[in-house]
């Protein structure tokens, strides 16, 4: 078949043809992996930095359809200890982003980027109906990594309460402004909304949005030797 051809499919014809050739499918599917690790992450370009070993985890699940989680080792990623979140927030930042290339200057990037990340809700993720999404997108947004950290020891339980009411109270707020003018099947949606609008709206300060992200009440990550990070 031509790429014109295939192109024209319908959605029931192409998944008709995948499910006649399960052999074909899975073996691309392995190519493009391999490709991938080979071609771009093992390459001497290193986009997250240089890897000493990595281990890999293919799922199926329910609709058929492989996908890949991977665990990282990089030798060149430094440790998450009390005092060197700085350090550790730049090596990561540097490696993991999460943006659409410019459509100006570089167009064919940006085009195949946008081709898997667009702002809409699949009839998967509405499948719970109490519920807008089943995977709670919008989600909060932040120009850098954040690393999540227990409330202080010193705090009394009164104390540490007050302040995850009062987190809640806010995330909420701007987790409403996110579903509301940034989801585009809601009346309001507006495509140019910025984060800094959002937090406008709900009245909240940009520095401490990033420290109402930290307030998890889960351990500070440890990284082994090897030091590790983690790609999905």
């Amino acid at each position: 078949m031509t790429d014109e051809e295939t192109d024209n499919l319908s959605y029931n014809e192409k998944c008709s043809l995948l499910n006649l050739n399960p052999v074909i499918v899975a073996k691309h599917f392995q190519h493009r992996v391999e490709t991938f690790f080979k071609d771009v992450l093992l390459s001497n370009a290193e986009p997250i930095g240089k890897i000493v070993y990595y281990a890999l985890r293919i799922e199926f699940q329910m609709r058929g359809s492989p996908h890949l989680h991977s665990l990282i080792w990089t030798s060149d990623c430094p440790e998450l200890k009390d005092g060197g979140e700085d350090t550790y927030i730049m090596y990561i930042d540097e490696h993991v982003q999460g943006s659409l290339p410019n459509g100006e200057n570089d167009c064919e990037f940006h085009d195949l980027v946008n081709m898997y990340q667009k702002p809409t809700h699949s009839r998967s993720c509405k499948k719970y109906r109490n519920i807008p999404c089943r995977v709670n997108f919008g989600q909060f947004f932040t120009n850098q990594t954040v690393v999540s950290k227990l409330l202080l020891d010193d705090m009394s339980k009164e104390q540490k309460v007050e302040v995850l009411k009062r987190r809640n109270e806010i995330l909420c707020c701007v987790k409403e402004k996110i579903n509301e003018k940034l989801d585009p099947s809601k009346p309001d949606y507006d495509s140019s909304t910025s984060a800094k609008d959002v937090l406008a709206m709900c009245k909240v300060p940009k520095p401490s949005i990033i420290g109402l992200y930290s307030f998890l009440q889960i351990p500070i990550l440890s990284c082994t030797s090897k030091k590790q990070l983690t790609v999905a």
